[in-house]
Order: structure tokens, then sequence, then C-alpha cells
């Protein structure tokens, strides 16, 4: 009884929620998947490509984020094919690429000690962090080439991992990721950034 009154005010909250972002968003040019995931109750569900699988990942080029420490951080620009023909462009730091890396190597070892996957699934490995190196455009250079191999090596046409919700929700856009048309709010910080494209 008492769960079902918390799920109620749950719900109604969320709902409160929904109404205002709906009443406000109309006047805000945002993407149409960024709508969807703020107002959809489970964001997880809400930031998928309609279902879709990844047909292909290619890394096509790198952006220099200005820091406030001494040193300079790159992201990398990443061109994402689907399954339903839409092609997508996200940036994603070498440092996400590990987690996402980490991410995947768990859930698929878990899989297989549970005996839900009966053969390991092939995840391929990051060279990591270089400790006392610092960031420079020969590093991005080389992460560049490192991680082109990792998304080449990773999707490789292997519906296991092509249309796992990890990989699909870690390459599907963020509200930071680049904007493809003309006609939508460029990003804030397109300032700071400086382009290496390949």
């Amino acid at each position: 009884m008492q769960t079902s009154h918390a799920n109620n005010l749950n719900e109604s909250k969320n709902k409160g929620i929904r109404d205002k972002l709906q009443s406000i968003l109309p006047h805000i040019l945002i993407k149409k998947e960024i709508c969807s995931l703020i107002l959809n109750q489970n964001m997880y569900e809400a930031v998928s490509t309609n279902n879709a699988s990844v047909v292909y990942a290619a890394v096509t080029g790198f952006v220099e984020k200005k820091s406030k420490y001494w040193f300079t951080d790159y992201q990398f620009v990443v061109e994402v094919y689907w399954t339903n023909k839409r092609t997508t462009f996200i940036k994603r730091s070498y440092s996400d690429v590990l987690r996402f890396q980490d991410q995947l190597l768990d859930y698929f070892s878990e899989r297989l000690q549970k005996g839900l996957i009966k053969t390991p699934v092939y995840i391929p490995r990051l060279q990591g962090k270089r400790v006392f190196q610092l960031r420079s455009v020969e590093l991005a250079e080389q992460q560049e080439t490192e991680l082109q191999k990792f998304f080449r090596d990773l999707i490789g046409g292997n519906p296991l991992i092509s249309g796992n919700k990890i990989v699909t929700d870690f390459l599907n856009r963020w509200p930071t990721d680049p904007v493809p048309s003309a006609d939508e709010i460029p990003e804030e910080d397109d300032e700071d950034d400086v382009l290496f494209d390949r």
C-alpha cells in the first residue's frame, strides 16, 4: 500500500514537471530528440534512436577544448550511421570512451558469468591514458587513430554490440553534441572549439 502511494506521488510529480516543460518548450528551439529525452519518464528509453542499431561509427576529427587548467583537452567528433538511415554527429572525450569500454566489459562479462550468453563477446581495448604525458595535438592525433580502430572493431557487424542499449545510448546525441542543421540553436561553447577535421 505504501509503495503504491509513493508511486502515485512520483507519477504526479513527473506529470507536473512534464507539463511545465511542455508549456515552455514551444518557445525554445530545441532538437526533437532532446525534447523527448526531457519529457519522457524513462530517460534512457527516450534517448534511443527509434530502436535503431548502429551500422558504422567513424571518427572524423577532434575539437580542442579550452580548459581551466594548464593543459588542453580534446573531444573527438564521431559520425554515427544508424539502421534507420539517420546520421548523427557526436563529440566524446577519450575519457568518455574509456568509461564506455569499461561499461561494455562489465556488462558482457556479467552476462557470460550468469550464463545469459554462451561465448565471450569481443570488446576491443584502448591503451588508456598515458601517465605524465601532456595533452597535445600529437597525442590527440594518436588517440584519434586509436578511437577510429576501436569503433571499427567494436561495431564490426556484431548484432550483440550494434543493437546493445549501452552502445546506442553512448552513440546517440547528447545535448552537448554538435547541431547538424543551420536552423537549430548553435552550441554555447562553439567559440571555445578549434576543429581539427580529417
